[in-house]
């Protein structure tokens, strides 16, 4: 992880205090036997702490220590316990694994612990925070008490997870927040006894949302407990965020995984997906597939109205072959019809005749997916289907939006063929990509931006018709005139990906794109446009982020912290905040015409939404935050 300079923190950032561990092995550990003198025992695998015949154990740990430190935890995993377990003291510096009965250092002051009893199979604890202050060597003995033996796990031991460790403790107060807006007004958090994994949220202008994913066990989004088996969940709530209805569609012989939803103007729900397995939503199976792919359509009231499965595949020395199959993304226009893209190798029908992924997908080695974007009707009736063949990397859809006239908006990523060759035009791997085509799906323009990596995963229609989109990327592209560089574009590989955001007029010039971040790693996952223009970006970030209003979140807490930033229709930051920790899987957002934000995901623990803690969670749970423009 990169160093980020931290912020200076007020209460208009809304701070959190954020408490860290970590967790150090010792640089020497060994011990010591009365009876063997010369003896040493550096490369046991065991450290044995016993009073006959007398044995003595030694550990060392060095270290520097950083700012907010406050507490230190010496812990040992103990295989053999001891009716009287030993007690720790301060030692000199200055040995190393080959320390003998005859070489070892006297105990130096006071006793620091002391456990009694110790189990097998158990960990002794020793608070050392009254000696370890600093930074430096910090070197322990620990002296029986009695004559029952007692042996510890050493860092030599195999098992990593049971070694000798230094556990030291941080406090660090962060920001959470940067700008002005984005203010909570609702917290929502949702769930049953069981798991509910919420992967897809879609609004409408009333207000009302739709979240969509997995269940196990008991779930619930709020009305009847759900079959236990586990399986789908969909599930509406009202603009007051009370509940609407829920469905479960339980699977017994299918794992599901929901990539999108999506409103039509008359309210129906329309949704894809992926699957392993024979999935049934009660009108029959799947085609069977380890990597399918569905798309569906709903009711207004849940109801399933239609459904399909889809794979792809490889003739092989006679033998069909499974092949992955994806949908990332779905979209809809004035007449219901329902769009997906995503990606595949081999071959695919898609109901108008089978595509290809591109040569390179059925290669034995470092196959690479082609593009899949196909459109049906709203009775789920194909009406075409397209792709583009995978290169030297991958070529992915992986973002739909339409406009007002019906045409299709696409983010991706494409990677030219050997020959240099690209329908989407990219010159070099894995290149951002956003496109734009008919309401009968020919390829109006396409917009490259060649010389960066990364991809487009949000695009939507901005008013007039021009064409917003967003993603992460690294090294740099020419835009509107202008170089856009990640921030660390000079390294060798680009370093660390950034956020981008830009406007293309409706037929394809530039208009601006604008580079976010830190450098420290940030993924938008989803980019929402409201009435007026202005944007919403959710996503993760690998440690504390400047989006464009200051940095906010912490420097050392476990895993990514999940964001929300909001910015204007010329791409000037408005607010940004965090969420973390224990906020798991792809955030959810949606964006009211007025502005209103929903933002949130599934909470697996506790989280903090400012200062503020929400949790714990009954295992896994809907989250759903309510924020003002």
């Amino acid at each position: 992880m990169r160093s980020v300079e931290a912020p200076a923190v007020t209460a208009a950032c809304k701070p959190r205090e954020v408490i860290t561990e970590e967790r150090l092995e010792p640089t020497y550990d060994t011990y010591v036997t009365q009876d063997s003198p010369t003896a040493s025992h550096g490369t046991s695998t065991m450290l044995v702490s016993d009073g006959s015949p007398r044995q003595d154990t030694y550990l060392d740990f060095r270290f520097s220590v950083r700012e907010g430190f406050f507490r230190a935890r010496l812990r040992l995993f103990a295989t053999d316990g001891s009716t009287n377990g030993p007690v720790l003291y301060r030692t000199s510096s200055g040995w190393n694994d080959s320390l003998t009965w005859n070489t070892r250092p006297a105990p130096v002051g006071g006793a620091l612990g002391n456990v009694g009893e110790v189990a097998s199979g158990s960990w002794v604890e020793y608070d050392v925070s009254s000696v370890v202050t600093a930074s430096g060597a910090h070197p322990f003995v620990l002296i029986p008490e009695g004559g029952n033996g007692l042996d510890f796990v050493s860092k030599e031991d195999a098992r990593q997870q049971l070694r000798p460790v230094l556990v030291l403790s941080y406090s660090q107060t962060v920001c959470t927040y940067q700008g002005t807006g984005g203010e909570l007004t609702q917290t929502r958090r949702q769930g049953g006894a069981g798991d509910e994994r919420a992967q897809a949220l879609a609004t409408d202008s009333s207000g009302a949302q739709v979240v969509a994913g997995v269940y196990t066990g008991a779930g619930s989004l709020g009305g009847s407990t759900f079959p236990s088996q586990g399986g789908l969940m969909l599930g509406r709530y009202r603009a007051d965020g009370t509940h609407e209805w829920s469905r479960a569609f339980p699977q017994g012989n299918a794992i599901l995984e929901v990539a999108g939803v999506t409103l039509t103007p008359l309210g129906n729900v329309l949704m894809v997906g992926s699957y392993s397995g024979t999935p049934d939503f009660g009108t029959g199976p799947l085609p069977a597939s380890q990597y399918g792919t569905f798309i569906a359509k709903f009711s207004p009231a849940g109801a399933l109205t239609w459904v399909r499965g889809f794979t792809a595949r490889m003739v092989r020395d006679g033998e069909v072959e499974a092949y992955p199959i994806r949908a990332n993304a779905v979209a809809t226009d004035a007449n219901g019809s329902l769009i997906f893209t995503g990606y595949f190798l081999g071959y695919a029908n898609l109901g108008g005749g089978d595509l290809f992924a591109g040569q390179n997908s059925i290669s034995m080695e470092d196959a690479s997916a082609g593009l899949f974007i196909a459109k049906y009707s709203w009775e789920g009736n194909h009406l075409w289907s397209k792709a583009y063949e995978g290169g030297i990397g991958p070529t992915t859809g992986e973002a739909l939006a339409t406009d007002s006239t019906g045409h299709v908006l696409l983010g991706a990523q494409a990677s030219p063929k050997s020959n240099g060759v690209s329908a989407l035009g990219a010159t070099n791997r894995e290149t951002p990509v956003v496109a734009r085509f008919s309401p009968e799906g020919t390829l109006l323009w396409r917009r490259p931006l060649n010389g960066a990596m990364g991809t487009v995963t949000g695009v939507a229609a901005a008013p007039g018709d021009a064409v917003a989109f967003a993603g992460q990327f690294k090294k740099t592209f020419v835009f509107a005139g202008q170089t856009v560089a990640s921030s660390h574009a000079g390294e060798w590989d680009g370093g660390n990906v950034d956020v981008m955001l830009g406007v293309l007029e409706s037929a394809g010039t530039d208009r601006w794109a604008r580079r976010y971040g830190n450098g420290i790693g940030e993924w938008v996952s989803a980019m929402r446009v409201d009435a007026q223009g202005n944007f919403r970006l959710a996503g993760f970030a690998e440690g504390p982020v400047d989006l464009g209003g200051g940095v906010f979140g912490p420097q050392y807490e476990a895993g990514s912290q999940t964001f929300v930033a909001a910015y204007a229709a010329n791409g000037a930051h408005r607010w940004s905040r965090s969420v973390a920790p224990d906020l798991y899987g792809t955030p959810l957002l949606g964006v009211l015409p007025d502005g209103t934000t929903y933002f949130g995901g599934t909470l697996d623990g506790t989280t903090f939404v400012g200062p503020t803690p929400v949790g714990p969670s009954q295992g896994a749970d809907l989250l759903l935050l309510k924020l003002t423009p």
